[in-house]
């Protein structure tokens, strides 16, 4: 028989923090139809830890209209971020920023490809977002009239309050 002596040297304290699960990653959205996209437990304030990104798509030729319906994050440290094409970690992609609770905008794609991320932290929540996609077919330089933002250089709202 062995005998184990063992001395405690250092303890090593570890946080392990689970992300919580996005839904579908990748979104195609065809003809007209919208296609609801909203943060985990919305209208309820969503959980911390989160880091969800989904790449959207238009089919046949169309752009993407992102219609904020409902808006509402921890200002500063949670955020909300989209950007045309599907390259998520370029900064050059990005372009729009969003932070804290705000009223509904329209955001119409360059193309037919965008991305959007939408990142909490350990602390805080709010109700989140909840957004219409919706595929539109480009004529040109025309699109359908909406109130919208047609976004050529990198925005960054952030509440007032």
């Amino acid at each position: 028989m062995y005998k184990l002596k063992a001395q405690l040297k250092s303890i090593i304290f570890v946080s392990i923090y689970l992300t919580v699960c996005c839904g579908a990653s990748d979104i195609h959205l065809e003809d007209d139809v919208p296609v609801e996209l909203q943060s985990y437990n919305f209208p309820n304030t969503y959980p911390n830890n989160m880091n969800c990104i989904w790449f959207v798509t238009a089919l046949n030729g169309g752009v993407v209209m992102v219609q904020f319906l409902d808006f509402d994050t921890e200002i500063r440290f949670d955020y909300f971020s989209l950007g045309f094409g599907h390259d998520d970690i370029s900064e050059e992609s990005r372009v729009l920023y969003m932070t804290g609770p705000w009223s509904p905008i329209s955001v119409i794609s360059d193309g037919p490809r965008l991305w959007i991320r939408f990142q909490t932290d350990v602390s805080k929540s709010g109700r989140g977002i909840n957004l219409h996609l919706r595929r539109l077919q480009s004529q040109g330089n025309s699109f359908h009239c909406f109130f919208h933002l047609y976004v050529t250089t990198m925005v960054i709202l952030v509440s007032p309050q």
